[in-house]
């Protein structure tokens, strides 16, 4: 899959960045914060950098295999979650919002518990160096 990535008085938004190959997905995440963005108005700072790694995180846990895999399991206890937020979708936002930025590495068993909601959940994933999270599952505790 390719990126997408327009930018107009301030706004970026970033389409088809979902990948499941962590090397392409590095790679044209690099492109699109550095290089591409990079140009635009003179260079995007901390900020447009974070709005961009954000839209990608997010694009990345809303496809819809990977909401399935967190949400059509009734074992993760996240209906509530989904009932809060409205959809799967929208659920999935707040839980990747919810990690914000960390050192880069993998994140496995239960090193990143955050409350969405008042739910107490475990999210697992890896965070690259550049900032893009990506989820690998999620579950209530």
């Amino acid at each position: 899959m390719g990126i997408g990535v327009a930018a107009a008085a301030g706004s970026y938004v970033v389409e088809n960045a979902g990948t499941d190959h962590w090397d392409t997905g590095e790679l044209v995440t690099q492109m699109a914060v550095g290089g591409v963005l990079g140009g635009v108005g003179g260079g995007v700072g901390s900020i447009g950098r974070s709005v961009v790694t954000r839209a990608i995180s997010v694009r990345y846990a809303t496809a819809p295999q990977k909401l399935e895999h967190v949400f059509s399991n009734s074992q993760h206890g996240l209906g509530n979650l989904v009932q809060e937020f409205g959809s799967t979708q929208a659920a999935m936002k707040a839980v990747v919002s919810s990690v914000g930025r960390l050192p880069s590495g993998i994140y496995g068993g239960s090193s990143i518990v955050r409350n969405i909601a008042g739910v107490q959940v475990v999210v697992r994933g890896s965070m690259s160096r550049i900032g893009v999270f990506k989820i690998g599952t999620a579950f209530a505790i």
